[in-house]
């Protein structure tokens, strides 16, 4: 029986959230199926031309956040 591999499955592979035996699954498809090796070096090329953006929030809602937490959490005290 040969298992059909699909998009969500190569995705996760190439964010490396793949289980041991999914990546070795993977792997070996890659090196003997052609067109899932193509398919995958165009999800590879689209991958690497993504930009590298880390979010950060800004301060002020980094101050609002924590002071909630310390309101709800004296008043959940009482």
């Amino acid at each position: 029986m040969e298992k059909r591999y699909t998009l969500n499955l190569l995705i996760k592979y190439l964010y490396r959230e793949t289980d041991i035996f999914e990546t070795l699954e993977v792997e070996d498809a890659l090196a003997h199926d052609y067109s899932l090796a193509d398919e995958f070096k165009r999800l590879k090329k689209s991958f690497l031309k993504l930009p590298n953006v880390k979010f950060l929030p800004n301060k002020a809602s980094m101050e609002n956040i924590l002071s909630y937490s310390r309101t709800r959490e004296m008043n959940s005290a009482f």
